[in-house]
């Protein structure tokens, strides 16, 4: 049979059973005695965020693995990898680490400041509201991987960087996933 995000199909004790869900054509469920069966339509994009109230489709890529925070599509995912979070002095200003995106929150993933300096330094890591702290020694680096990504407090912000003293090179580089709330 061929793929429908419409119907989905089941064979129970040689019968065949299916349904559509009226006005969701992304997610189809079946209720048949203590089992509900579905389906997720394969995507490599998020969705159009949905209306309170109605059925929310479950995504799935194209082999058919559910997608689920924290990892998603690559479309979502973005890096910078250190160019212009390279921080020199604790005079400049802060460095954009991430970009701004239009109606979506950059939450962070993976953070690893190096610091090439023999002095060692602290570096803020700052989304416009919340500001966090991170002692780097010196020639050497710190490198976090977060389980639950670091959230951004606020959309259409760019994560930004700054060192509070003034060192030969710190370099800043993230993994970040553009969320839409």
């Amino acid at each position: 049979m061929a793929y429908s995000p419409y119907l989905a199909t089941q064979k129970v004790s040689g019968s065949t059973i299916g349904a559509s869900l009226p006005g969701s054509p992304a997610i189809s469920a079946y209720y048949l005695g203590a089992k509900v069966i579905t389906s997720a339509t394969p995507s490599s994009v998020l969705p159009s965020p949905n209306t309170a109230g109605n059925l929310s489709g479950l995504i799935s890529d194209k082999f058919g693995r559910l997608i689920t925070l924290n990892q998603g599509t690559r479309d979502m995912i973005n890096a910078n990898v250190g160019g212009s979070a390279t921080l020199f002095s604790n005079t400049m200003a802060y460095a954009n680490v991430t970009t701004a995106t239009v109606g979506a929150y950059s939450d962070i993933t993976y953070l690893a400041i190096s610091n090439t300096s023999s002095t060692q330094t602290q570096v803020y890591l700052n989304d416009g509201t919340a500001t966090y702290y991170y002692n780097v020694p010196a020639l050497d680096m710190v490198a976090i991987s977060f389980s639950i990504p670091l959230k951004a407090t606020t959309a259409n912000v760019a994560w930004q960087a700054k060192t509070i003293s003034s060192v030969d090179k710190v370099v800043v580089t993230v993994q970040y996933i553009n969320n839409v709330a």
